[in-house]
């Protein structure tokens, strides 16, 4: 029986802000921050037996602006408050050129990278084992069977390889109480998607329902109409989405709020139709280089 292969798809974004910190405040040069970025990637293929490594960045994304505005109206932006460093571009441009000579490197207009991340994993299903590097925990919805996440967590009591806790879907109930508004008993990896929904993402400005909060949400868990056994992710539709919140939320107010935020969660979502959903080309899989899609 062949093994399956261990594949490795790293969140680039936050390893630049991660070791490119001491280059913003001149600590170290660009040449060393940009090696640093390279030498965490080396040491985690060869603790994981990594076969195959994939970078994915961000590039502009307006139409999730757009749609942010569209179902929360212009009192709050989507991410306000979030700036680059003035150095930014050179790092990533250093960065973009050293790894696509390495790997396949993959951006796209108008797609974040956790979309192109979200599609990676769809497009490799049960065929390979998946490690997630990223600092994000919007990732851990797609854990599965095949699908593990290396979420960077500062000050981790106990870090797999250069700061990343391993979240699978073995250790996940226990893992998640690293991160202080998922710590409550209650969290699953079946309902950590929903539980976000409900309390709303700060660093994105997404709102909570109603007065929901992580301690308030241990008796809805405890007492509300919830099928354990659903799966809240990312490749649900609408409609599956709909139709269980309606049977957890009376409320009809706070259940168009949470079905909002789903929408506004939702990795590789088409965006209310203004965009398709980003979709996976065999060389950005097999062959190293820079596939940045402008447009």
């Amino acid at each position: 029986m062949n093994k399956k292969p261990n594949v490795l798809i790293v969140d680039l974004n936050h390893l630049i802000y991660r070791f490119g910190d001491r280059f913003f405040r001149n600590f170290i040069s660009l040449e060393d921050a940009s090696n640093r970025i390279l030498l965490a990637i080396k040491n985690i293929e060869l603790f994981l037996n990594i076969d195959k490594t994939i970078i994915v960045a961000d590039l502009k994304c307006p139409s999730r602006k757009e749609y942010f505005n569209e179902l929360l109206g212009n009192e709050l932006e989507y991410k306000e408050g979030r700036s680059r460093d003035p150095k930014w571009d050179s790092i990533n441009n250093l960065v973009r050129d050293k790894l696509s000579n390495l790997y396949p490197y993959v951006r796209a207009f108008d797609y974040e990278a956790d979309d192109i991340i979200t599609s990676f994993v769809e497009k490799m299903g049960n065929k390979m084992n998946k490690y997630i590097l990223t600092i994000d925990a919007d990732i851990l919805p797609l854990i599965d069977e095949d699908t593990s996440v290396l979420l960077y967590k500062r000050n981790a009591e106990i870090p797999l390889i250069e700061g990343y806790s391993l979240f699978n879907k073995e250790n996940f109930t226990k893992q998640i109480k690293l991160i202080k508004d998922f710590s409550k008993h209650y969290v699953t990896l079946n309902n950590f998607l929903l539980v976000k929904m409900l309390i709303g993402d700060k660093s994105d400005n997404i709102p909570k329902v109603a007065k929901y909060t992580p301690f308030s949400l241990t008796d809805f868990f405890k007492w509300g109409n919830i099928d354990k056994s659903f799966k809240w992710n990312y490749f649900l539709s609408i409609e599956e989405v709909e139709k269980e919140l309606k049977k957890i939320l009376v409320s009809p107010d706070q259940q168009k709020q949470a079905l909002n935020n789903f929408k506004l969660m939702q990795m590789n979502s088409t965006l209310g139709n203004r965009r398709t959903k980003f979709a996976i080309k065999k060389e950005m899989i097999l062959q190293k280089g820079d596939h940045t899609i402008n447009s």
